[in-house]
């Protein structure tokens, strides 16, 4: 008896530590992942500097990308791809760094394709498995948050939310999927709306990031009517109630 009874506080015990030590690697995640990056960086510093000297000359980093052949736009619209499921990289940063290297044409069309590809992925995880998947994929809390603010708006309220600044664009298609909007209309917003932000940023970085001064004129009255378009949409579509 006595046996047994040792033998199941052993294996308590035992359960214990897994738990304590699950708990200690989850609590301190990303600093062990800061680690090893720190170490991986400096183990393999040298190749690392070879290889980020070629973004300080952009005839050698094309000529670089040219001779990748098919694998470099192969390689860019992966990137798209998985950074609409995981927004590690800004949006912005990927069609303005390819319109520098592939010009403006060629970035919008593999940078737009794959962005409206993504988000229609992601449109349609959310709509056929919820929000148990959803919620594992990003924050619980700002899906809500944004699920609030959608509500049950239609293409219009989505096409803003791809093209204005500073909203998630990429949580917004699992917010689509979630809520009432139909499969052809988020298309709709998101085909037009990726399309415009994408040819924006391409046209930057196709100039160097040094765009003529007509270009700069576009894009500061591009914004100024995204946001006047943005206003009277919110102020025509916010129910009766509240205007009164």
């Amino acid at each position: 008896m006595q046996e047994v009874y040792s033998s199941s506080l052993d294996r308590a015990i035992y359960r214990n530590h897994k738990k304590l030590i699950r708990r200690t690697i989850h609590k301190y995640r990303a600093s062990l992942i800061l680690i090893l990056c720190v170490v991986g960086i400096g183990y393999y510093r040298v190749p690392l500097l070879e290889w980020f000297s070629l973004f300080w000359d952009r005839e050698t980093l094309q000529a670089y990308l040219q001779g990748l052949g098919f694998w470099g736009p192969a390689m860019l619209s992966l990137l798209v791809l998985v950074q609409t499921f995981i927004a590690i990289i800004p949006g912005f940063l990927l069609p303005a760094v390819s319109g520098y290297l592939y010009g403006g044409s060629l970035t919008i069309l593999i940078i737009a394709t794959s962005g409206i590809v993504g988000s229609q992925i992601a449109f349609w995880l959310a709509r056929k498995y919820g929000r148990p998947l959803i919620y594992n994929l990003a924050s619980q809390k700002t899906i809500e948050k944004w699920d609030r603010i959608a509500g049950n708006r239609g293409a219009p309220f989505y096409f803003f939310m791809f093209v204005l600044p500073f909203v998630p664009s990429d949580l917004m298609c699992y917010v689509g999927g979630l809520g009432k909007i139909s499969g052809r209309r988020f298309f709709l917003a998101n085909f037009f709306g990726r399309l415009w932000s994408t040819t924006e940023v391409a046209l930057l970085g196709a100039y160097g990031f040094q765009p003529p001064i007509w270009l700069w004129v576009v894009l500061a009255l591009s914004l100024l009517g995204l946001y006047i378009g943005w206003r009277i949409y919110e102020r025509n579509s916010q129910p009766a109630a509240e205007k009164m």
